[in-house]
């Protein structure tokens, strides 16, 4: 994994100019803007383009559309299977009514038991989406704190804008973890390029090798700035509040991976 990780950091050394290059297609905007800028168009028609070529991310509107929509909850093949059970036992119930019957009591009890086991499992599965969700909401606000820090605080564009490009790179490679999977070219296109993608998808853990990228451009920028209180250091502690913020996303990592296990 260190041999991987010195790779990694051996070509982002190489492709700093590569980098840079979107921010020079308009010259007359702000450096921040012209990242965010390049950023939000290609991002957006990537995910334009996933959205429209899979089967899977597909999200209804409201709680009827939901259940009149049965490929939300059971796949097609188990509906069959639902279907031919249904249609076999309609029709040896009309064949021999008295060998199917049941004591009312049973169906009294199963239904007790039943409601109970639901109850049960929607409270759990609600705390878990609402931990989950105030965990996501974490990794939100922290995103938000480190990019705005890193633009106030750091002073060379190459670093913070390293810095904001990991940072989003974390809450996708995130996203990803949880499910079991790695980076995706398209979705991260406008973030990083092709074989810098394949050699992250070489490392065991993409959201701590993000973490780690950012704390690397961190040192770069306290090296360039010189010690405390001196040259153009503007504050003597930023690298501490931007710290918190990344102690933030690895503790909300720690309970989003917890709740997926």
């Amino acid at each position: 994994k260190t041999r991987q990780h010195s790779s990694f950091t051996e070509f982002a050394d190489a492709q700093e100019d590569s980098y840079s290059s979107p921010m020079r297609s308009n010259a007359s905007m702000p450096p921040v803007t012209r990242l965010a800028s390049t950023m939000h168009e290609t991002r957006r028609a990537a995910r334009a383009k996933i959205l429209d070529s899979s089967t899977v991310l597909f999200h209804t509107e409201s709680w009827f559309e939901t259940l009149t929509t049965p490929s939300e909850y059971l796949p097609p093949p188990a509906w069959f299977v639902v279907l031919v059970v249904v249609v076999l036992v309609t029709y040896l119930s009309i064949l021999n009514p008295d060998h199917l019957g049941i004591d009312d009591r049973m169906h009294q009890t199963m239904i007790s038991f039943i409601s109970l086991l639901i109850v049960f499992r929607t409270g759990e599965a609600y705390a878990r989406w609402w931990e989950g969700r105030t965990l996501w909401g974490v990794i939100v606000n922290s995103t938000r704190n480190l990019a705005s820090n890193a633009v106030t605080f750091m002073h060379e564009s190459l670093h913070y804008q390293r810095v904001i490009v990991c940072t989003i790179g974390f809450a996708y490679a995130t996203k990803q973890a949880l499910r079991g999977q790695k980076f995706s070219k398209e979705e991260m296109v406008g973030l990083f390029a092709d074989d810098e993608i394949d050699l992250m998808n070489q490392v065991e853990h993409i959201p701590m090798l993000m973490i780690d990228e950012i704390r690397r451009w961190m040192k770069a920028e306290l090296v360039d700035q010189g010690p405390r209180g001196t040259r153009i250091a503007t504050s003597y502690n930023w690298d501490i509040v931007i710290g918190n913020d990344l102690k933030a996303l690895v503790d909300a990592l720690g309970g989003c991976e917890r709740i997926a296990k």
